[in-house]
């Protein structure tokens, strides 16, 4: 897999890999988005946990994003509400927001440097598109704070487009590598290179093996 450019830009933390046995109440596998986010939450517990991770901290997906943070995900709303109803959507959209303000809220706390800016989003059609069209009145129906954009060229030429307000974006790699460190700080270890290979259970023991 190509590196990303937060990849490439990025200096290395370089976490030890796990070469002992040791014992733990929580297994993290995976020191992307989700599992350093499960780990910042878990601080908060009295659960003692490790992180293992088969490259390095950010290097999967989470680090090959775009940057961008955002509730709107190309036209999902007007398809959630008629799969699974107004209530759905709705919630949808909360928790997406509420993702968007606990980022914010880390970046804040821990004084992360990973460019984190509020920023407006677009989803947009280079025609006047009927599917575009029957999303923003969803999400209108939804109260859902967004405008119709026409015939817009800066910075991309389209023809209509949906703005939701207040978004975010930011370097993603470097809020994962500053929120490993923290949690680091905290006492809780990290592992880089250590694949997980094998887990099984044994009287209600689960036995995790690297490679």
């Amino acid at each position: 897999m190509n590196d990303s450019c937060w990849i490439k830009a990025a200096d290395t933390l370089a976490f030890p890999k796990l070469t002992e046995n040791l014992e733990t109440d929580v297994i993290i596998i995976g020191a992307g988005m989700s599992g350093l986010t499960l780990g910042y939450y878990l601080m908060n517990t009295e659960k003692d946990f490790v992180i293992l991770e088969a490259d390095e901290v950010g290097h999967g997906a989470s680090g090959r994003n775009t940057g961008k943070i955002t509730s709107q995900h190309s036209l999902i709303y007007n398809y959630l509400v008629h799969k699974f109803g107004e209530e759905v959507a709705t919630e949808y959209y909360q928790a997406n927001e509420e993702a968007i303000d606990s980022i914010e809220s880390i970046v804040k706390k821990y004084n992360i440097n990973c460019d984190f800016k509020r920023i407006d989003s677009i989803v947009y059609s280079e025609e006047d598109n009927n599917e575009l069209n029957a999303e923003y009145e969803t999400c209108r129906k939804l109260k859902i704070p967004c405008e119709m954009v026409e015939e817009s060229q800066d910075p991309i030429e389209f023809k209509k487009g949906i703005r939701f307000f207040n978004q975010a974006q930011f370097n993603p790699l470097l809020y994962l590598q500053g929120l490993a460190e923290e949690i680091d700080l905290e006492g809780f270890e990290i592992f880089e290179n250590s694949p997980v290979k094998e887990i099984s259970k044994v009287d209600n023991v689960f036995h995790v093996f690297c490679g």
